[in-house]
């Protein structure tokens, strides 16, 4: 599976895929998992039961690491959903969350690489001859630096195609490359987003 993507949606499908044994290469434009270290903080709340069945256990555990407040947390304040009326700032409403963890996105980004580095699987064949012992092949998981440029696709595989000149085949892409997202543009051209 081509995953085009690195970040948080492309890491969780990684995880998944990892832990059943599906093979998968993530293809981002940036030049490193922590290239960019801007952005806000998330408030997972109605995702998290999801969030926690897609990952492994181990990492579960470790989502405190990720904490923007990580005291608050510790004392349970889960904080409160308020609604607020936009012409006079007023309170309308405060509504305590049944559970919501706020994380900071590049923490849970470096959290959700932790494992995904290589995959290693078994070859029987080094250049076409078959051997009695299987050789371990050590194959990257992640690929950086890869500006998507074109997607080709048939009835059994689809490439894409890089802005580098390097191209990569699978059985299948899924396009986790954010709201301004090139594969969407590639394979619908004709749809305007907002």
């Amino acid at each position: 599976i081509l995953i085009i993507g690195a970040g948080i949606s492309g890491l969780v499908l990684a995880q998944y895929l990892q832990r059943h044994d599906v093979a998968f290469r993530i293809f981002d434009r940036d030049s490193a998992i922590d290239a960019r270290s801007g952005g806000w903080g998330l408030t997972l709340h109605w995702s998290l039961p999801a969030l926690r069945e897609l990952l492994p256990e181990h990492l579960v555990e470790r989502f405190p690491e990720t904490f923007v407040n990580k005291e608050a947390s510790a004392r349970g304040d889960v904080g409160r959903f308020q609604f607020f009326d936009l012409k006079s700032g007023d309170a309308l409403y405060n509504i305590p969350a049944a559970e919501r963890i706020r994380v900071s996105r590049v923490r849970l980004r470096q959290l959700l690489s932790t494992g995904v580095d290589v995959q290693v699987s078994a070859d029987m064949s080094v250049y076409g001859e078959p051997h009695l012992i299987p050789f371990i092949v050590l194959t990257p998981c992640f690929q950086w630096n890869k500006t998507l440029r074109n997607i080709e696709s048939t009835a059994d595989e689809i490439t894409a195609h890089f802005e580098d000149g390097t191209s990569h085949t699978g059985r299948l892409l899924v396009a986790c490359d954010g709201s301004r997202s090139r594969s969407r543009e590639i394979l619908y051209p004709d749809v305007q987003m907002k």
